[in-house]
């Protein structure tokens, strides 16, 4: 067999073992979200975001390690990322005239806490969390890789509360006036706080 043919076997068997290792990485998408000129009949691109981050993460709308750009507006809405589909989504806020989306739990019935991530791995960046009347942010189950970053975290009965055996980072977050407390490692969590 000739050297050329060598290689391109080579690359081949290479290119399938990354796409049957990996494929949620190889084929992650970005999908957009926009609380004031969004719709959730829309597709979800840039031009044509949705209006809700709950439709953006329910129905297998993002799935895997899909990434949701949120774009700046108040969202009165419970973020449940529990099914498998969305263990590790990452949730990414786009800021606006220095204001970061807001998760606000104060117009919103139901459970108390505005963001519940169970055995998630993904990313929550840049979202101002507030008025939960539980947990800003819930983290929970074996989410070993979780990162919360860069987010403001204020105004609810706990700012970020772990739970069971998650290990996630927190870092670059400003958290304060929360009621009960700031940052909560309970039972066997053991959380990385930087910043």
């Amino acid at each position: 067999m000739s050297e050329n043919k060598i290689v391109s076997a080579s690359l081949v068997v290479a290119s399938l073992l990354l796409l049957f290792l990996s494929p949620t990485a190889l084929f992650a998408a970005e999908y957009y979200v926009d609380g004031v000129n969004g719709n959730d009949e829309n597709d979800g691109s840039s031009d044509f975001p949705w209006q809700t981050i709950g439709y953006a993460i329910s129905n297998g709308q993002a799935s895997g390690t899909d990434t949701i750009y949120i774009r700046y507006a108040v969202y009165n809405e419970l973020l449940s990322l529990k099914a498998e589909n969305t263990h590790a989504l990452n949730l990414i806020g786009i800021a606006e005239n220095g204001n970061m989306p807001v998760i606000n739990g104060a117009d919103r019935g139901g459970p108390p806490h505005n963001i519940y991530l169970i055995d998630f791995n993904g990313t929550v960046q840049g979202l101002e969390v507030t008025a939960a009347r539980g947990h800003g942010i819930d983290i929970s189950g074996e989410s070993k890789a979780a990162k919360i970053l860069r987010c403001k975290v204020h105004g609810n009965a706990k700012g970020i509360h772990v739970n069971h055996t998650s290990t996630p980072l927190i870092a670059g977050n400003f958290v304060y006036s929360n009621r009960d407390c700031g940052v909560a490692t309970m039972a066997e969590s053991s959380a990385t706080v930087d910043g």
